[in-house]
C-alpha cells in the first residue's frame, strides 16, 4: 500500500507501519492494530494526528515530558516543519506516539527510551532543517 499525496503523508504512512510491525512482533496486537490503522488513514490523506497525552493512560510523574513534547510538535507544526522538513516531521510524530504507546505501558524501559531518543532526534532534526532566516542588509556606501 502507498499512499498519495504528499510527502509528509507518505512519511507519516512508513513510519505508522513500521510501528504496526513491530508491535505485531512483540505479539501486543491491539498496539499494531492501532498503529495500522493510523497508516491507513494516512494513506486515505488524512493526516492522523498525535494520539494525545489527553487520551493515554500516562504514569503522573512522565506526563509533564509528554506535555511538553506535545506542544513542541504544535509549535514546529505551525511554524512550517510540514513543508520544510516532511520527512523529520513525520519520523517526529510517530517517534512521539511510540513514546506515548510505550510509556502507557510502562513495562519496557529500553523500549520507552529507544522511542523517546527517536523522538528527539527527529525533532532535532526538524530544527536543523529549518530554514535560515534572511536579514536584509544595508546599503554598501
Amino acid at each position: 500500500m502507498k499512499p498519495g499525496g504528499n510527502e509528509i503523508l507518505s512519511s507519516l504512512h512508513a513510519e505508522y507501519i513500521a510501528l504496526a510491525i513491530a508491535q505485531n512482533d512483540e505479539k501486543d496486537f491491539l498496539d499494531a492494530d492501532h498503529f495500522a490503522s493510523k497508516a491507513i488513514q494516512v494513506y486515505g490523506g488524512t493526516d492522523a494526528g498525535l494520539d494525545g497525552i489527553k487520551s493515554s493512560k500516562i504514569p503522573a510523574g512522565t506526563a509533564a515530558a509528554l506535555k511538553a513534547a506535545e506542544k513542541r510538535l504544535d509549535k514546529v507544526l505551525k511554524s512550517g516543519a510540514a513543508d520544510y522538513a516532511p520527512q523529520q516531521m513525520a519520523e517526529s510524530y510517530a517517534m512521539y506516539n511510540c513514546w506515548l504507546q510505550e510509556q502507557e505501558e510502562g513495562h519496557q524501559p529500553d523500549h520507552i527510551r529507544t522511542c523517546l531518543i527517536a523522538y528527539i532526534d527527529a525533532m532535532d532534526a526538524v530544527d536543523d532543517a529549518k530554514p535560515m532566516e534572511r536579514v536584509a542588509l544595508p546599503p554598501k556606501t
